[in-house]
């Protein structure tokens, strides 16, 4: 396989880093190792660091010292006129250095063909890199942008040689968006490892006193960001019409973000204080999601949502919103788990008390499940990717 450099703008917490650190790591046992780019070296935040496999090599384009620098500056500008003035002049010199650090970059891997933008920050700076194949990675839905930013979108778009999107529907969307690349279009699955899921599934060393006895109630599962977009609120209001249903079962939420405060008014505003619980961001949602009765999500938007299929893998039925791509091409159309409309509780709340309570439903979840699975497996998917650098 040709050489190649990855890039990608930061190792945070999130599902494209997560899909990126199953890449890296499958890679790395099967004597492909790729050069990797990383934006932004900002070491608190950086949790994927650590799980980066020994034998790929990375570097930053943006050092720790400056991001620090940066981030004071961006917290102080608020109460000083001169750092906010400071600030703007800042930013447009970080993008000449960010570039400058980027073509010393490539011109040290000056023998990789091929450049893979896995999260499309690149976007911006892509045009200048001439005597590389570039590829573009889109993971989430383009619906939605304002007309200004999807015209440069579209543009930004021809730039590559190929494009990669991760669901069947993605790619229908974005062709049907932005016709004149139809044909750069290629979907390939997220990998995912099994076996390293089941394992982790059944790791309990971690949890303290308090969440051994959690994990053993009968409860629902939703593994996110606390984020407008993935609409918790639609989840808890669906929730609140099971357990005056009579439902046993509790809701435990995994996830940090900028809308927590408002979910836990909802929580307060629904008396659901003690059967819904904010459990944070946790390094292992495995065993959460394995020991869960279901898995439930009501996103807006996704792309691929990689904690479905990790679901999946451990045995937990799914019921989801059937937001505009990924929902419904995971699921196979109600085959594998249960869709309902999107910001519809009450038909969030019957597709759930169906996967719950419906033995045959449930039953045909788990088992059609099983079939499904095998698609995602990382040996396959990287022959997928191997088959796409090789064909550049």
């Amino acid at each position: 396989m040709s050489k190649v450099i990855i890039y990608n703008g930061q190792l945070f917490m999130g599902g494209i880093e997560n899909v990126l650190i199953n890449y890296l790591k499958k890679m790395s046992t099967e004597n492909v190792s790729p050069f990797l780019v990383i934006r932004e070296n900002n070491p608190e935040k950086n949790v994927f660091e650590k799980n980066i496999p020994e034998n790929i090599e990375y570097e930053f384009l943006r050092s720790e010292k400056y991001v620090k620098f940066r981030e004071k500056i961006s917290r102080e500008k608020r109460k000083n006129l001169f750092l906010k003035a400071f600030y703007n002049i800042l930013i447009s010199y970080e993008r000449y250095y960010t570039w400058k650090n980027m073509k010393e970059y490539l011109k040290k891997h000056s023998d990789s063909e091929v450049i893979v933008d896995f999260d499309m920050s690149l976007g911006k700076t892509i045009h200048k890199i001439k005597d590389k194949k570039k590829v573009g990675w889109i993971h989430c839905t383009v619906e939605g942008k304002n007309p200004r930013k999807m015209k440069r979108y579209g543009k930004r778009l021809k730039k590559y040689d190929k494009i990669v999107a991760v669901c069947d529907d993605l790619v229908e969307e974005v062709g049907s968006i932005f016709p004149n690349i139809k044909d750069k279009l290629v979907r390939i699955y997220n990998p995912f490892n099994f076996e390293e899921i089941r394992k982790k599934s059944n790791d309990k060393c971690e949890l303290s006193s308090e969440e051994e006895k959690l994990i053993q109630d009968d409860y629902i599962v939703g593994v996110s960001r606390l984020v407008p977009g993935k609409d918790r609120i639609t989840l808890i209001k669906a929730f609140k019409l099971l357990k005056d249903k009579g439902i046993k079962e509790k809701l435990y939420l995994l996830g940090e973000g900028s809308h927590r405060q408002e979910i836990e008014k909802t929580i307060k505003e629904l008396s659901l204080e003690g059967e819904v619980f904010l459990l944070g961001q946790k390094k292992n949602p495995f065993v959460w999601i394995k020991n869960a009765r279901l898995f439930a999500h009501s996103s807006f938007g996704e792309g691929l949502p990689s904690v479905f299929i990790e679901s999946m893998v451990v045995g937990t039925p799914v019921v989801s919103a059937n937001c505009p791509t990924g929902p419904r091409e995971i699921l196979m159309d109600g085959e594998c788990g249960g869709l309902s409309k999107v910001q519809d509780e009450k038909d969030l709340a019957e597709k759930i008390y169906a996967a719950l309570y419906d033995e045959r439903t449930r039953e045909s979840y788990i088992e059609n499940t099983a079939k499904r699975v095998s698609e995602f497996s990382d040996d396959f998917i990287l022959e997928q990717f191997q088959k796409l650098i090789g064909e550049l």
